[in-house]
This record gives C-alpha cells, sequence and structure tokens, in this order.
C-alpha cells in the first residue's frame, strides 16, 4: 500500500468522524419550555390602583417567581410576552402623561429586560397612547418587539420588525450544548387602526393576520428556523375566516411550519372550559389541531407554560418539534404560586423601574386624583362592565382613561360609553341605574373639566 493510499485513507476516516461529530446517528433531544405572559395591562406590581390596596390576585412580580421555578427546573427556557402591556392601569396612564426623559428607558422595559424577555409582540391596546409614545417605550427594550401585520402608510414596507429567529444555546439531554434558531413572528387584530384611527390614520396600514402568517412562516423556514413560534394577540375561535378578522389564531394552527402559538386579546384561559366546543381544541394536551396553543387569562393572573417531552429532536442537521412524542402540549401556571418576597424587591428595586423611580407612588396619587373625578357607584361600574362584556377591572380602566382626559374628546367618548350601555341594557333596573350615573356624571362635569 502506497503513501497516496494511506493518507487518503486517513483523511476519508477524519471526514468520517468530522461528520459524525455534526451528524450524529442518536437522536439529540432538548426539553425546552416556552413561558409566556398577555395582557398584562400594566399589572406590574401586586397592587389594586384602583382600590388602593394590595392584591394577591394579579401582578407581574408574582409571575416572575413563577418563572424563576420554571428556569431552576429546565434551563432550557423561552420567555415571550404578547401584547397589550403598556396600558390598562393609572401606573400606564401617569407614564403616558408624565413621559420619561429622553436619556431615560422607560420603567416598563427596565422590568422585562431585567426579566430576560426573549420576544414581544404589539397587541391592540399599545396603540392607545399614539405611535410616538409607543416607539419610545419599545425603544429601550434588548429584545425584538414584533408586529408583522402593521405597515407604514406610504411605503407600505412593516412599520415594526414582522419577525426575529433567534439563536438559542440549549443544553440536550445528553449534556452537550446545541444551538437552536427559533423563529418568533407577531400578529394582532387589523382593527387597530379603527379603534385608534386619531393616531394611526395616515401613518400605518394592517394586513389580513392570517394572509401574513402565510406569507412569513415559509420565508422564516427558508431562512433556518428549526421551531417557530406565533405570538398572536388574537383570541380562539374556529368561525368561519371572512377577511381581517379579530380573532385569528385557530387558524394559525393549520399552517404548515407553526409549531406552538401563543394566544391572547380574548382575556380567557386556554387550555380551559370556554373552549371545549373549539373543533380539534384538546383541553388536556393543550392543543389545537395538535399545535400547543396556549392563553394565559389577563393582568398577570396566570403564565402560559409550553412544556413537552422529547420537544425538539435533531434530525438530518436540522431541530423540530416531534410531535409524536409529545406527552402535552400547553398549560397554565395559576397564579396561586406563593410569590418569594425578593422577586418583587429584585423587579422593582433593582431594576430601577416603578417603585425605584418614585412613580408607583405617584401613580397612586395620580389614581385617586381621577377616582375623584369618576361618579362613586360601584354598582353601576359593575353593571357596565357586564354590558360591555370585560371584567370589572378593564372597564374602569377604559373609564378612567375618558375621565383622566386621555382620550382626544373626552367628553364625546364618556357619552359613547352611556349610549353604548344604554342600548344594551335590558332590565328596568339596568336602565333606571345608568340613567342614575349619566346624571350624577353630567351634574358633576364641571369638576373634572
Amino acid at each position: 500500500m502506497n503513501a497516496i493510499s494511506l493518507r487518503f485513507r486517513f483523511l476519508w476516516v477524519v471526514l468520517i468522524l468530522a461528520f459524525a461529530m455534526v451528524f450524529p446517528v442518536f437522536s439529540q433531544t432538548l426539553d425546552l419550555t416556552i413561558l409566556a405572559t398577555s395582557d398584562l395591562h400594566n399589572n406590574y406590581n401586586d397592587y389594586d390602583y384602583f382600590t388602593d390596596m394590595p392584591t394577591e390576585q394579579t401582578g407581574l412580580v408574582r409571575i416572575s417567581t413563577a418563572i424563576k421555578e420554571q428556569r431552576a427546573r429546565n434551563p432550557n427556557v423561552l420567555l415571550f410576552d404578547n401584547g397589550d402591556n403598556i396600558q390598562g392601569n393609572p401606573i400606564g396612564e401617569y407614564l403616558a402623561k408624565y413621559l420619561p426623559s429622553d436619556e431615560e428607558i422607560n420603567p416598563i422595559m427596565l422590568m422585562m429586560n431585567y426579566m430576560q424577555y426573549d420576544a414581544m409582540a404589539l397587541g391592540n391596546h399599545e396603540f392607545n397612547f399614539g405611535l410616538d409614545y409607543l416607539n419610545s417605550v419599545i425603544s429601550g427594550a434588548k429584545f425584538p418587539v414584533l408586529s408583522a401585520n402593521v405597515i407604514n402608510a406610504h411605503t407600505k414596507t412593516p412599520y415594526f420588525r414582522p419577525y426575529s429567529i433567534l439563536l438559542r444555546t440549549f443544553r440536550d439531554r445528553n449534556g452537550r450544548l446545541q444551538i437552536v434558531r427559533v423563529g418568533v413572528l407577531g400578529l394582532l387584530p387589523p382593527k387597530i387602526v379603527t379603534w385608534d384611527g386619531s393616531h394611526l390614520r395616515g401613518r400605518v396600514e394592517t394586513l389580513d393576520a392570517y394572509v401574513t402568517a402565510q406569507k412569513y412562516v415559509p420565508e422564516m423556514k427558508a431562512a433556518g428556523a428549526d421551531i417557530v413560534v406565533i405570538l398572536s394577540h388574537s383570541g380562539i375561535a374556529d368561525f368561519p375566516l371572512r377577511g381581517e378578522d379579530e380573532n385569528f389564531s385557530y387558524y394559525l394552527t393549520q399552517i404548515p411550519g407553526v409549531d406552538a402559538v401563543i394566544s391572547g386579546h380574548a382575556h380567557e384561559r386556554f387550555p380551559g372550559r370556554a373552549f371545549e366546543r373549539v373543533n380539534g381544541a384538546d383541553n388536556d394536551k393543550g392543543t389545537i389541531n395538535g399545535i400547543p396553543v396556549v392563553m394565559p387569562g389577563s393582568f398577570a393572573e396566570a403564565l402560559a407554560c409550553a412544556p413537552g417531552d422529547q420537544l425538539i429532536i435533531r434530525e438530518a442537521g436540522r431541530f423540530h418539534y416531534s410531535k409524536g412524542n409529545r406527552v402535552k402540549g400547553a398549560t397554565l401556571l395559576e397564579q396561586a404560586v406563593s410569590m418569594n418576597r425578593s422577586d418583587s424587591f429584585a423587579l422593582f428595586y433593582h431594576a430601577r423601574s416603578l417603585a425605584d423611580s418614585g412613580r408607583s407612588a405617584e401613580a397612586i396619587d395620580y389614581a385617586k386624583q381621577v377616582q375623584r373625578k369618576v361618579p362613586d357607584d360601584s354598582e353601576v361600574h359593575d353593571l357596565l362592565a357586564r354590558l360591555y362584556g370585560e371584567s370589572g377591572q378593564m372597564f374602569r380602566a377604559n373609564l378612567h382613561k375618558a375621565y383622566s382626559g386621555l382620550y382626544e374628546n373626552k367628553e364625546n367618548k364618556i357619552k359613547q360609553f352611556m349610549d353604548k350601555a344604554k342600548a344594551l341594557a335590558k332590565t328596568p333596573e339596568e336602565k333606571e341605574a345608568l340613567e342614575r350615573f349619566d346624571k350624577h356624571y353630567k351634574d358633576r362635569k364641571q369638576f373634572w373639566k
């Protein structure tokens, strides 16, 4: 055997070994946990600014404990927020009305940066205070902020970043480090241009979310995404699509290449009883049409968790979801988890956020000023909330916005509230209560002006 033949065989062995290292014959399995919040509506602290009292029911500081516990259990964690974050209670109103300086990162982003969010999608309420304020808030994010179906009204190009492919290093079950490319797409209801037309008209336009996802998912896969997660600020409904639908999350599970969907907007919970009759929904497995889907309620009352057994497997050099081996698609971690007080202090003091800057106390004072302007009739507030189909807290937030002057024409806005409620009222008692509230409001008009 000559020297050339020996060298050739040596090189061939080296190539085989190198190939085996890159594409091992045994499967490489990762246990990946996806965590998500949605519809926080400024509920960062465990405090109800409307009642001026602590609460154990809501608050991102409580969720932060659950997140820490999940990361300790499995370091292969992704954390997402699904929008409707920067508006919803006096904290958000206060920050929008008394803007931080240009050099100061908005406290909302300070908190999210400290908690190490991986990405965020915009929701419809992100636009309530206008594009300029929204852009100032998200400019401080150390993670991608996404919205694929909002485009510039003039250039017809994406106004925000449509998607991101995150490069993450995770450890597999054999202890080896693996690089996974996670594609994340953000979508929101197209009706924002109607709901916040005074802020958005002539500046941005919206596209149908389902059609937009059909466009971008293949693009993300072609760009190298091993798995694709959609942050869908939208409810779950299996009604036929009509174009520019508000609740489109269900249909995203039917798009080839989608591996998980985080839904929201409706302030409901999935898995949950509200969706038992949805075609293809499996509350036990936390899937819709076989795809993990989760909706974590609102106000940080629960944390979305999409764990799995043998969740992603590497074959032919690429990672992908192993749908056949999945034990559980998605679940909710209840807010009832005990909160470690050190999490609260770390979140609000170490991160220099709301309480550290003094804004939490200032927001309480601001809420009390607005509260004095709102007719004090909690019975009617609850009635209005029921008529509107919203939670009592969400309705009070919108009513406070009207009275605090954050709407351009608050008198017309309050009249719209009352006219819609009167149209929805059915019993004489409901109608009488609304008339009483309306009279109270008109009698005090000179005060809140």
